[in-house]
């Protein structure tokens, strides 16, 4: 895989290539994920830096949600999605999407801090 997976806190994670769900092109990526306590998470990234374009001023992700965020199921657990950039200079900029209460697909979007790729 192009891509790594952490967890932290008593999280599990794998992720990997699948024709489930399908939406467009050949394949999908899906991640099973599992933790133990409120603190669990899991992040995951591309192996190689993934240059950002001048311009870009937010980032999409296609997520396939698993619960409703009315009728809470305990064995579904809600979970906050972020994704994290780090610019040439090793700066973050986490970037809320918000936590995933919905099922099926839906497309969620975060903006970049104005100016933040330009920083030197």
């Amino acid at each position: 895989s192009d891509w790594w997976v952490r967890s932290q806190h008593g999280g599990s994670a794998r992720m990997f290539r699948t024709r489930e769900q399908q939406m467009d092109g050949q394949y999908v990526a899906k991640t099973v994920y599992h933790g133990t306590s409120g603190r669990s998470s899991f992040e995951f990234g591309p192996k190689n830096p993934m240059p950002i374009p001048a311009g870009v001023d937010a980032v999409s992700i296609w997520i396939y949600g698993n619960n409703w965020g009315w009728v809470p199921d305990p064995t579904t657990p809600q979970v906050e999605v972020q994704i994290v950039i780090v610019d040439k200079n090793d700066n973050e900029q986490a970037i809320s999407l918000g936590k995933v209460n919905w099922k099926g697909w839906f497309l969620r979007r975060g903006k970049l801090r104005p100016g933040w790729l330009n920083s030197e």
